[in-house]
């Protein structure tokens, strides 16, 4: 189980940094985001609010690892 959980966390990680982050935070057409695929563009900060980006990149991951079944 601990393995699965370790497994889990990897893959939810790989895909949350190619192709999540970038669906959810990134500009786009009001449905799906076009930016910030594999964090390309990113910049120091988060938009406007002055948090680092990628603090708030972990931030999200750790709310994308958590809702797996």
């Amino acid at each position: 189980m601990l393995l699965s959980c370790v497994f889990d966390t990897c893959v939810c990680g790989l895909l949350y940094w190619a192709i999540g982050f970038a669906f959810q935070f990134g500009t786009g057409n009001g449905f799906i985001g076009h930016e910030f695929f594999f964090l390309h563009q990113s910049t120091p900060a988060y938009g406007s609010t002055g948090v680092a980006f990628l603090a708030f990149f972990l931030f999200q991951f750790a709310f994308a690892d958590t809702r797996r079944l």
